[in-house]
């Protein structure tokens, strides 16, 4: 009863995830725009539009991508716990003693206390590297609220050994205040990237306006390099079937993940060689000929990679008739994150044929 009611609150927080992120990359349709490539048929209207609505956008965009780094957040801790009391349980059960087949570490990993941004009356400083929590890994840090505003800290990409994982930090501190929080490195994130040793961390800061939503500092690249640099591996299992590779971007088709009562998902690696920042989205999305709702919103920086997917949830699917998840078609829109450009959007794309 306890794992099941944990796995459904877990559940509960996707939910929460998933109803904030609809708007923008759930889809059934390939007709749905970003904001700024809305059009009006006056062309002054059109003009004020496109000054207009990017701030009233980005300001929605930063509230939601703090609650949902906030859910992320409290589903990642419910998940390592449950599946940590799984592993205890089975251990009581067989009672006794296996060998450990994970791939061993070299050691434990630390950071030097660093001050990674200071700006605008805002100061955050590194304090160490964290590990043994069912969280997972993280780096401790100090946030300094010199400012009369109400902060809120947050990261907007988060890159591990040169690949992009999902960010949970979400931090609010009090004019002339300072709080303690563990920047999490999301445990199954990196589990996906096969990233066993954290040998460096590069983190986009962004602190805004709690009340208003308006950028108080805005960082450049912060790079934390771990004891663990040297020997830091960026290898990646990028095999799988290749579906898209154009204008810098390729998309592989892993497998379809695990399943559970709540969700699926197709696994995909990225890769973005490119100069620019892209977020890659589902459109068109079929299963079985069956069009259904699907979540996908990856964002990949310039350079990076990206373990990631496309995410149904178990009732869609049920609203549906879908017992299985094969024979998918879908079409793929590549876009720049920055300008809302069009980089490229594919054919109609078959994945998991039977």
């Amino acid at each position: 009863m306890r794992k099941r009611m944990k796995t459904l609150t877990a559940a509960l927080c996707l939910g929460l995830v998933f109803s904030m992120m609809a708007g923008c990359t759930s889809s059934t349709s390939s007709d749905r725009k970003p904001a700024a490539e809305s059009e009006s048929s006056d062309s002054s209207d059109k003009d004020t539009k496109k000054k207009a609505e990017p701030t009233e956008s980005l300001k929605e965009a930063k509230a939601n991508s703090e609650k949902v780094a906030e859910a992320l957040k409290k589903t990642e801790a419910l998940k390592n716990k449950t599946d940590t009391g799984d592993q205890d349980g089975k251990d009581d059960k067989d009672g006794e003693d296996k060998p450990d087949t994970k791939k061993k570490s070299g050691g434990k990993v630390t950071v030097d206390e660093q001050v990674l941004l200071d700006q605008n009356g805002v100061k955050v400083t590194a304090l160490e590297y964290t590990t043994g929590d069912y969280m997972g890994d993280g780096i401790k840090l100090r946030i300094e609220n010199n400012t009369d505003k109400s902060l809120r800290l947050a990261a907007d990409a988060l890159i591990v050994n040169e690949c992009m994982i999902n960010s949970m930090l979400a931090v609010e501190v009090a004019p002339g205040k300072k709080a303690n929080e563990t920047m999490y490195l999301s445990k199954t994130d990196l589990e996906a990237a096969g990233i066993t040793e954290v040998g460096q961390v590069e983190v986009y800061f962004r602190g805004y306006d709690e009340d208003t939503y308006d950028t108080i500092v805005k960082s450049d690249c912060v790079t934390i390099r771990t004891s663990a640099y040297d020997r830091m591996d960026t290898k990646v299992d990028d095999s799988g079937d290749e579906i898209y590779n154009a204008n810098g971007i390729r998309i592989v088709c892993k497998s379809l993940g695990e399943s559970d009562e709540f969700s699926s998902k197709i696994l995909l690696y990225m890769e973005n060689t490119s100069d620019k920042k892209v977020t890659i989205s589902a459109d068109d999305v079929s299963i079985d000929g069956t069009m259904t709702r699907a979540y996908m919103a990856s964002e990949v920086y310039a350079g990076r990679r990206r373990f990631d997917g496309i995410m149904f949830l178990a009732s869609n699917l049920e609203e549906n008739n879908i017992e299985k998840i094969e024979n998918v078609e879908l079409k793929f829109k590549i876009y720049d994150t920055e300008t809302y450009e069009t980089v490229a959007e594919t054919d109609t794309i078959k994945l998991l044929t039977k």
